[in-house]
């Protein structure tokens, strides 16, 4: 697998998009940081999130997903394309 990090957003730059995943539900958070995927991100063989974040996974599609890992207590929130 290839992971590419698209944005991770931390402290306050956390707070919108966490306020979107509480209200409105993972797809909506994750259609909201697509919006800083440029295509030039490099592609990385190791998963960028650690044991406490959460994680939520987009169904496959062309050969990819998101994944949307977050972690309320250290208030940070990221978006991550993984290929196969």
């Amino acid at each position: 697998m290839q992971y590419s990090s698209i944005v991770l957003a931390q402290g306050e730059d956390a707070l919108e998009p966490l306020e979107i995943l509480e209200s409105k539900g993972e797809m909506a958070a994750v259609e909201y940081l697509k919006q800083w995927e440029t295509g030039e991100e490099v592609p990385e063989y190791a998963a960028p999130w650690g044991e406490g974040d959460r994680l939520f996974f987009t169904t496959w599609k062309h050969g990819a997903r998101y994944v949307l890992t977050w972690h309320r207590g250290g208030l940070y929130i990221g978006l991550t394309r993984e290929e196969r």
